[in-house]
């Protein structure tokens, strides 16, 4: 028998492993991503799709030479797991699609002349630091030199503008919220003469009510990487590279 198919139900997702002529995958259907309300439903029918496609391949491994055996898995494939598959991507596009969106609603810049001069000479002033700088620069600035990084990042390392979003998020939601009202320093032994605003204070509690967000974001990533695995369990089991098997479960030209 050249292919051979496990599986596995654990806390952290159903594993389903194959080995055909040498090739090998792993497809993991992930706990936080069935758990989903926006994708879970869609993404524990394709689960059930996989058990039951990873059951016939085992039945018919017995019975098939292995170029038909790969032919069958193909058709199979395109026949059972195809739509459960393309339900999952349908449903994580609309997910990160509201995401973005929400996010480009919390970010929204002003566009008036003043308003879009100053990021401008922000962002110049930005671009002169060096990597050992900017971290520093980043943690301390305000929401209008965040929104200079994000309005245009060429030019900015990647894990840079990742940092200036998060920060970005947590003071335009301050902003927005009018949070900050909450949060008011307060005299204590270590500085009698405390008072003003307790900006870490309310960083945090902006940090904790964006994790919903936060979540969004590393489920679609989950959900990402799982669609990438079923592409790579498909063309092992079928024996063909992974333009064939994307479209053999997207319909989509090879």
């Amino acid at each position: 028998m050249v292919l051979t198919i496990s599986s596995q139900n654990t806390e952290a997702g159903d594993i389903s492993m194959i080995d055909n002529a040498g090739r090998s995958a792993v497809l993991a259907i992930t706990a936080p991503v069935k758990a989903n309300t926006a994708i879970g439903p869609q993404t524990i029918a394709f689960g059930e799709a996989v058990a039951g496609f990873s059951r016939d391949a085992m039945t018919q491994a017995g019975r098939l030479l292995p170029e038909a055996l790969n032919a069958h898995l193909l058709s199979t494939a395109s026949a059972v797991l195809a739509g459960p598959f393309r339900a999952v991507q349908a449903a994580a596009i609309k997910e990160d699609q509201a995401r973005r969106a929400a996010e480009a609603r919390l970010l929204e810049t002003p566009n008036d002349t003043a308003s879009v001069a100053i990021r401008a000479e922000h962002r110049g002033v930005l671009r002169t630091l060096d990597h050992a700088t900017l971290p520093t620069a980043i943690n301390s600035a305000d929401l209008l030199r965040l929104q200079a990084i994000l309005e245009l990042p060429d030019g900015f390392p990647s894990q840079f503008v990742d940092m200036a979003r998060d920060r970005a998020m947590r003071l335009a939601h301050i902003q927005k919220s009018g949070l900050q009202a909450d949060y008011a320093l307060k005299p204590d032994a270590n500085d009698p003469l405390a008072h003003g605003p307790d900006a870490a204070a309310a960083e945090r509690a902006a940090d904790a009510a964006l994790a919903t967000h936060r979540q969004r974001s590393e489920t679609i990533d989950l959900t990402r990487n799982m669609l990438r695995e079923a592409i790579h369990f498909v063309a092992v089991a079928g024996g063909v590279d992974q333009d064939r098997a994307f479209a053999a479960l997207t319909g989509a030209a090879a």
